[in-house]
């Protein structure tokens, strides 16, 4: 019987069922009759996934169609019907040595590739230690060509050594942009017409120290990709070199840049007993952005949303204070946060007194628009220790008082909690999470803060 839902309608729940991944109602619902096959399918080959990986399927959950190449082959080939519906690919690849493989490698992958010609998604992931130039050259070059689909938007490329820029360069539709590990640029790119340079939106660089230079040489290139019009960028400065790199990328998105998300990493964290700096036991907090040729404040003019990636953790070993006692460390990047918001607070001018303006006072120059920020803190920390309970948030508490004064924009500060992921002695529970946060709304330096209403503390589970 022909279903009294219109189509829209069920397109909306076939939605709703693959973004829950709940692929096996969708499968059912494909076995209910053509109309329900014809809405059902685009939705449950939206997403494939292909590796030469063997996984222990009890110890991963498949929220995707996952076959290996030869069964995808095999589809495609008898339902060719199916090969538009595939716009999201996830590609997993593993070492010959540090991967166990199943009886087909990366060759038997390429032959896929070329059928899927709607593609708007790729996850590139590698496992173990692999080269972009060991694998096979039928993958590489099916890999390639779909980069170039016109229909392509998105690209995630993690962990695959000395990936060539200039294969990434290839598609000029792209609008996102995800980089992790180390990429090579050739002395003789291809040359891309300046209209039909791919116009990104976001770019993420994560961990690529030693490949940011290349990367910024092929982005300011008529071989790379136009950053103009970025809205969203994000990167790891967990090095010193990180920090000289960003200023030219922050440069060419001047104009447009609405969210800039930083991961500082653990090392501009201090080391505290009992809320003190401990003398001799401080990190060196590495030079930031400004510079003489360089304002981050008048750069970031645009700028609605600053989000920073931060650790906050507490260690076992003990250490004597300066009263001669045993005390447990407590290590936090307040100094850091300090040092990042004085680059972009705006200066402050004295008008002449003389003058007959209602301004005499200090005025401020408004140069940043920004509305949020919010603190994404890692708090690797063992609960039951005093030492977090001790410690005092007054140098995080001035910073943000003191900015948010300097920011008339500024309308909240919010201060997200989570677990220390990937370690199961942090890895916070529900419990542990909720008693940091009414820790830190209790905190007396804190407190004012958001009883004036300028600051939120929340749990990773709370909803925004």
């Amino acid at each position: 019987m022909q279903s009294q839902l219109p189509p829209e309608l069920l397109d909306n729940i076939f939605f709703y069922l693959r973004t829950s991944s709940d692929l096996s109602s969708l499968r059912t619902c494909t076995a209910v009759n053509h109309f329900f096959c014809s809405l059902a399918e685009p939705h449950l080959y939206h997403h494939l996934e292909l590796t030469n990986v063997t996984r222990d399927p009890e110890k991963h959950t498949h929220t995707y169609c996952d076959f290996n190449s030869e069964q995808i082959l095999k589809l495609f080939t008898d339902r060719p019907h199916i090969t538009p519906y595939v716009r999201s690919l996830t590609i997993l690849i593993g070492s010959r040595r540090k991967v166990n493989r199943t009886s087909f490698g990366d060759e038997s992958i390429g032959p896929v590739l070329q059928l899927l010609k709607n593609l708007e998604t790729i996850l590139l992931f590698a496992f173990g230690r692999l080269f972009w130039k060991t694998l096979s050259s039928d993958f590489r070059s099916a890999f390639s060509s779909a980069l170039a689909l016109p229909s392509m938007r998105n690209l995630d490329i993690r962990a695959v050594e000395e990936f060539p820029l200039e294969v990434i360069g290839a598609s000029t539709s792209l609008e996102k942009l995800l980089l992790s590990g180390s990429f090579s640029l050739g002395a003789q790119g291809p040359l891309i017409p300046a209209h039909r340079r791919a116009v990104l939106k976001s770019l993420t660089l994560q961990y690529c120290t030693a490949s940011l230079p290349r990367i910024n040489a092929w982005s300011n290139s008529q071989a790379g990709h136009e950053l103009s019009q970025l809205t969203h960028f994000r990167a790891t400065v967990w090095r010193e070199a990180d920090y000289a790199q960003l200023p030219s990328i922050l440069s060419a998105c001047a104009g447009s840049l609405k969210v800039l998300e930083l991961d500082p990493g653990i090392e501009v964290n201090l080391r505290n007993v009992a809320g003190a700096p401990l003398s001799g036991f401080q990190s060196e907090v590495r030079p930031l952005f400004s510079s003489a040729t360089f304002s981050l404040r008048t750069t970031l003019s645009t700028l609605k949303h600053l989000q920073l990636h931060l650790t906050v953790e507490t260690y076992q070993a003990t250490i004597t204070n300066a009263s001669g006692q045993m005390a447990s460390s407590l290590f936090t990047p307040f100094e850091w946060v300090g040092q990042l918001l004085e680059e972009l607070r705006p200066p402050r001018t004295r008008h002449p007194i003389a003058s007959s303006s209602p301004s005499n006072s200090t005025s401020l120059i408004p140069s940043l628009a920004l509305e949020q920020l919010t603190l994404i803190i890692s708090f690797r920390i063992d609960t039951k220790s005093t030492i977090f309970y001790e410690a005092s948030w007054a140098p995080l508490a001035t910073s943000l008082s003191s900015f948010s004064e300097a920011v008339p924009s500024l309308r909240r500060v919010l201060i997200c909690a989570t677990g220390g992921e990937n370690h199961p002695r942090f890895d916070l529970d529900e419990n542990g999470r909720k008693k940091i946060v009414e820790t830190l709304e209790r905190d007396v330096a804190l407190a004012p803060l958001v009883a004036k209403g300028l600051l939120k503390v929340t749990s990773g589970d709370d909803e925004e």
